[in-house]
């Protein structure tokens, strides 16, 4: 992942025009990753005073993002994809030609502040190149060319259908779970290796699958396979991050049904065994 610049514009650029002339066929899924900030002026933002500043910090309502001048400045990591699996077959079957479809898709997250998943807003939205009033729930939002609902303003989604119907709903799954998900497991793992997010973090970058239907829970499914071997996890015990297939996890239900967390905690440490405690629920 690097900063987003004039040559990467341009990589984006021909990506996407390469889509339009269905060239897909004996290529290979092709990245576009990048780390952008966007500066915010104007109505909302602090002042350029350090006294207001310092002021702020101290009431806690100053968050982690950078201000600069009179500027808020947000930090986003942004993960696309052309390509991949599924979506790519039915992008260039003959059958489907039709349809016009291209196996586009991305994820991006607001790393500074943590982009948040509480409140009205839940969490990240869904796009299809312009924004959908549709709350994946999700950490991070979904960008991708999906086939949308008669009125626009929803995922084409479902099971029991036949003909073109069913085709829609099989080239959005395969969107989410062939370049989407994958898009993601790059973006937590490019947030991780690139320092943009830290040990105390790096939670708020993960789903809880506990709320998430449709498209989403597709996307998060193929995410938690895909991580396995990623090292995702920061265990304190080991001081170092490792992957979740090598690593013991202690959770919150875990903890509250344990009579005396500390000893545990500590004898886990004491033996050097690879720990990973949650901090949020």
């Amino acid at each position: 992942i690097t900063k987003v610049t004039a040559n990467l514009r341009l990589k984006r650029a021909f990506v996407l025009s390469e889509a339009a002339g269905r060239v897909l066929k004996k290529r290979k899924p092709t990245a576009v990753d990048f780390i952008m900030e966007i500066e915010s002026t104007g109505c909302g933002v602090i002042e350029n005073n350090a006294t207001r500043k310092e002021e702020e910090e101290e009431e806690g309502n100053l968050d982690s993002a950078v201000v600069r001048g009179c500027a808020k400045v947000e930090k986003w990591i942004v993960c696309n994809q052309l390509g991949g699996g599924n979506a790519t077959i039915m992008a260039n079957d003959e059958k489907l030609k039709h349809m016009k479809l291209v196996p586009w898709a991305g994820v991006a997250a607001k790393v500074s502040p943590i982009m948040s998943t509480n409140g009205s807003g839940g969490g990240g939205a869904a796009y299809c190149f312009l924004p959908l009033p549709v709350h994946t729930k999700l950490p991070v939002h979904v960008n991708g060319y999906f086939e949308l609902s008669s009125n626009r303003r929803d995922v084409w989604w479902g099971d029991d259908m036949a003909g073109d119907g069913r085709a829609r709903a099989e080239w959005n799954k395969s969107l989410v779970s062939d370049i989407a998900a994958i898009c993601y497991c790059r973006l937590l793992a490019g947030s991780i290796r690139s320092q943009n997010v830290t040990s105390s973090t790096y939670e708020h970058l993960l789903p809880n699958s506990s709320s998430i239907t449709g498209p989403w829970e597709v996307l998060i499914n193929v995410f938690f396979s895909g991580i396995t071997k990623l090292p995702i996890l920061y265990s304190s015990s080991t001081n170092k991050w490792m992957k979740p297939s090598e690593v013991m996890v202690l959770s919150n239900d875990t903890l509250s049904n344990t009579s005396d967390t500390s000893t545990m905690t500590d004898i886990l440490t004491h033996e050097k065994l690879p720990l990973v405690t949650f901090i949020n629920p």
